[in-house]
């Protein structure tokens, strides 16, 4: 530890603003050694060192600037007074006064100004207090994520705590404030301080609307596993009844996907209608030479769309995806075999399904150094319910060939293709 005396030498640049994630952090920095640079010091033995002008203080990845500080030995308490400046990393808090325990980093300032380093968030408090490293407490506090100078919406408490291991902070009697107007106030509200996941209810949200009434909807998010988890939504419909949305994400080796699901068991304006409910299932995903692709959605009636409002389709759609493929790809070839069919949601409607289509493909580039072949083809089963349409398979092949010419001054391409296309038609 020393003290710099020549006033024309300054402290090192603050990088304030920059994030220390906890693998960069100084392993042991309770006994880390302390620095400190000031213009000048006055120092009691085995009593207190007192520094003054362009104080800093750094031990491992914190620091502190101030007018003034005090340091006693051998509590290892440091003291500060004016423009004070404290950052850890993780956090940094300007001040009028600071007072931190070195062995425990136990810090408390008062009349603060506060900002997140590795995640957003911003305040004021009229105290802070850090236990150690795991806590942070604040009285007569703020919180915000609206960037410096914007005074959109902030929370105000009289109290604020959160934990480092926490994705969220508890605010005791907090006042929601839109441009400094309070908008609504509660004894006690989580809010999510961190990008994470973990089990709890979601932000509730209420509407109204001619046709469905009084809306309220309460997600629940559960986290069930890194590779699974589901959202459970129960929506409140005044003149419909209760509705009950699930929407489950998963994580597998051989890809990712999401399960949609929307159930009504009684509608109220429809009680001829049995319970109504809505599906979707979504995969995607490759392993090695193979991909795999899912997609299929299904309602129980084909007015769904125009009586609930509904995240499986939308009310201008005339039929639902239901389609399924696996894909093969080889060196020099590749392979596909889709299913394709649709629900049609206008009466008296049938569409044509492909049960199954083969798509297989060669191709030869550069066979020689004027030649390069491609043979696409392609077979589709197209079946139909209604007696009075035919069904019928199609066979498609386009061998291609092609002379590339090419020289630095100039090139052309010759092609040549033959088209080929038979159907094969089934009357009943």
């Amino acid at each position: 530890m020393f003290a710099n005396t020549d006033p024309a030498t300054q402290p090192c640049s603050d990088k304030e603003a920059q994030c220390v994630p906890a693998s960069e952090q100084t392993q042991d920095v309770n006994n880390a050694p302390i620095r400190v640079v000031a213009d000048r010091a006055e120092a009691q033995t085995n009593d207190k060192a007192i520094y003054s002008g362009n104080v800093e203080v750094t031990q491992g990845h914190r620091k502190m600037t101030a007018d003034t500080a005090t340091l006693r030995d051998p509590e290892r308490i440091v003291t500060a007074q004016g423009d004070v400046v404290f950052n850890d990393g993780q956090m940094m808090v300007t001040s009028d006064y600071l007072q931190a325990n070195l062995e425990s980093e136990d810090t408390t300032l008062n009349n603060a100004q506060y900002k997140m380093l590795c995640t957003p968030g911003r305040g004021e408090a009229k105290r802070v207090f850090k236990n150690g490293t795991t806590f942070y407490e604040l009285e007569d506090g703020t919180y915000t994520t609206c960037p410096d100078e914007d005074k959109s919406w902030r929370f105000s408490a009289s109290k604020i705590e959160k934990e480092d291991s926490s994705l969220f902070a508890d605010l005791y009697h907090p006042r929601f404030e839109v441009m400094d107007v309070p908008i609504f106030y509660l004894p006690y509200l989580r809010v999510p301080v961190e990008e994470g996941r973990l089990t709890g209810f979601l932000y509730p949200s209420l509407t109204w609307s001619d046709r469905d009434g009084i809306e309220m909807e309460t997600p629940f998010y559960w986290n069930i596993h890194p590779q699974l988890d589901a959202t459970l939504t129960p929506k409140y419909m005044s003149e419909r009844g209760v509705q009950l949305k699930t929407n489950i994400r998963y994580l597998t080796p051989i890809g990712s996907g999401s399960l949609y699901s929307e159930y009504l068991p009684d509608d109220q304006l429809n009680p001829e209608l049995d319970s109504r409910w809505g599906f979707n299932w979504q995969h995607s995903g490759v392993q090695g030479h193979w991909r795999y692709e899912a997609d299929y959605s299904k309602v129980s009636d084909i007015a769904y769309f125009q009586s609930l409002d509904s995240n499986v389709g939308k009310r201008e759609d005339n039929t639902l995806l239901q389609t399924g493929e696996i894909s093969y790809r080889g060196l020099d070839w590749n392979s596909t075999v889709r299913v394709r069919d649709f629900q049609a949601l206008t009466e008296g409607t049938s569409v044509y399904r492909l049960m199954p289509q083969v798509d297989l493909n060669y191709y030869a580039p550069q066979v020689t150094e004027w030649l390069d072949i491609s043979v696409p083809a392609q077979f589709s089963v197209f079946a139909n319910d209604d007696p009075n349409k035919p069904e019928a398979t199609r066979t498609h092949l386009a061998p291609t060939l092609t002379l590339p010419y090419t020289r630095p001054w100039f090139n052309a391409t010759a092609e040549a293709s033959m088209l080929y296309t038979h159907y094969d038609q089934r009357f009943d």
